[in-house]
């Protein structure tokens, strides 16, 4: 099936230069102003790598319409599914943590977002028929699967997203070889995979280390177009 599919793909890495920029600060702003309103208190807008990621993924996605079906798939329990729903026709949220998807039903329930739906699932084999999605959204999740996975988690956000849509990832890519979390050995495969080159750091690159492994790692940020 994925042997008829073609793909376009370009990748960049999280930089701090971006996060000064006029539109990456309102989205933040708006995400912020909506966990302070429904009272959370862990702020993901405010969150190292979220305060890049959901405005990377916003500007190339954009623009969203009312005809759009989006999908976040590993959402947990952020408001980016809500901010979306108001800009879109329908919001899906897939993840396997059932407290999350409880509190973001919750949240529809209470806050009367008819068009938001949120389901326990597993990305490697999501329940979502085929060509399905205008928009895919998949931030800092497809690191946490088995390596072996990561891959096929890939190939099921394709799958899922219809001819001419769009598809949004970013992982933490670890920038040496390890057995810990998807390095950046394992990240060549999928560069190749979908036929896509692995720029050269640029000189602000948001380098981190996680405790207690003290690797160094950086944030790939993935643009699939499917046709």
């Amino acid at each position: 099936m994925f042997n008829e599919v073609k793909m376009q793909a370009r990748m960049e890495w999280a930089d701090y230069r971006y996060l000064g920029e006029e539109n990456y600060f309102l989205l933040t702003k708006e995400l912020y102003d909506m966990e302070i309103d429904l009272g959370k208190e862990v702020r993901d807008s405010l969150h190292w790598s979220r305060r890049f990621e959901y405005p990377w993924l916003y500007i190339n996605l954009e623009p969203f319409t009312k005809d759009d079906i989006v999908l976040d798939a590993g959402a947990g329990n952020t408001v980016l599914q809500f901010i979306l729903s108001k800009r879109v026709r329908q919001m899906h949220s897939l993840d396997k943590d059932m407290d999350d998807v409880n509190w973001a039903n919750k949240v529809s329930e209470e806050r009367r977002f008819s068009n938001v739906f949120s389901i326990v699932g597993d990305l490697t084999n999501m329940t979502f028929l085929s060509d399905y999605f205008d928009k895919v959204i998949c931030i800092s999740t497809l690191e946490h699967l088995p390596k072996q996975k990561v891959l096929d988690g890939v190939e099921e956000l394709i799958r899922v997203t219809k001819q001419g849509g769009k598809i949004a990832i970013t992982m933490d890519i670890v920038l040496e070889k390890t057995d810990k979390q998807t390095d950046i050995t394992d990240f060549g495969s999928i560069a190749r995979k979908y036929s896509f080159a692995i720029p050269e750091f640029p000189q602000h690159v948001m380098i981190f280390k996680v405790a207690p492994y003290n690797f160094p790692f950086a944030i790939a940020c993935i643009l699939l177009e499917k046709f």
